[in-house]
């Protein structure tokens, strides 16, 4: 059994300093990484109680989202537990000798504890989940009492696991939300540190494309043309126009064309227009005053 620390580890459940986080706000700056190591310990077959405290935990962030009453107390005892199993196996991922870790008495008690602790808390969960109304206003004030007990128990149980693993818990809590943030921020920018075009970039990049084969079937379209113009549905956009004049009223289909480059939009004084973007079985009708006329054309 590991050494016992001269001085046992701050409590992250307790309020936390000033200008450091505590649990839950730890969690919810971190939480996607947080489940991510969650989910890895849920398969961690070397310590059983460990794997079977992550299953749970995992249960009771989905449980959380269900209750009706006391939902902000049950969450952030649900945040918690996550939390802490994180912790257990970010801890096991650290370990110089990880056959030794998962056999030390200390983590095993510890692991041991846990998953009985977060057992009763998914208990408590599923009946504030079932219950009526009318059960549920009788109950609130229990069910208030029950979760700062088991916040009381998991306190414990952190304790008991960052003496036997030697570490600060609140200071691996810190560690995964900076990691998280780095690679969200590699996301963020799509290149890899030296610039280099990273896959994502690429898929996003052939998506792109693929939409510069859009068409558009079977667009109605009606309108008033004034003046020297024509009434047009131009790459899914009607520019308007001005003339005099009179024309009869026309219905026209339009086959698939193929498309051919637009004048600038400057030259044109509208949005830009897409090239790319042809336009089939369209079917127009207007009133056109002037020397122009109503029509549906790729331009």
């Amino acid at each position: 059994m590991p050494r016992n620390p001269k001085d046992p580890p701050t409590n992250p459940y307790e309020d936390p300093e000033p200008g450091k986080i505590g649990a839950s706000e730890g969690f919810l700056q971190g939480g996607a990484m947080i489940l991510g190591l969650v989910q890895q310990a849920s398969k961690l077959t070397g310590l059983p109680y460990l794997s079977d405290a992550a299953g749970i935990a995992l249960k009771l962030v989905q449980v959380a989202q269900a209750v009706k009453d006391n939902k902000e107390g049950f969450k952030e005892l649900a945040d918690d537990s996550a939390q802490l199993v994180a912790v257990f196996y970010r801890s096991y991922q650290g370990a110089r000798n990880q056959a030794e870790w998962l056999n030390s008495d200390g983590i095993r008690t510890a692991a041991k504890d846990l998953e009985r602790c977060l057992f009763s808390i998914k208990k408590l969960g599923e009946k504030m989940k079932a219950r009526g109304l009318l059960r549920r206003v009788l109950c609130y004030v229990i069910d208030a009492n029950t979760i700062k007990k088991y916040r009381q128990q998991l306190s414990s149980a952190t304790t008991q696991f960052q003496v036997a693993a030697q570490l600060d818990m609140r200071d691996v809590l810190v560690q995964i939300e900076k990691n998280q943030d780095e690679l969200l921020d590699e996301v963020r920018h799509l290149v890899t540190p030296s610039g280099a075009e990273t896959s994502i970039s690429r898929a996003i990049e052939n998506e792109n494309r693929a939409r510069q084969r859009i068409q558009i079937e079977d667009v109605e379209f009606s309108g008033i043309a004034l003046g020297s113009g024509s009434v047009v549905v131009e790459n899914g956009r009607a520019p308007g126009g001005s003339g005099s004049g009179l024309s009869t009223p026309q219905r026209q289909k339009n086959n698939q064309r193929s498309a051919t480059p637009s004048p600038s939009p400057e030259k044109r004084g509208g949005v830009p227009i897409r090239p790319d973007i042809s336009v089939r079985g369209v079917q127009s009708s207007g009133i056109s005053f002037g020397d122009g006329d109503v029509s549906v054309r790729n331009r």
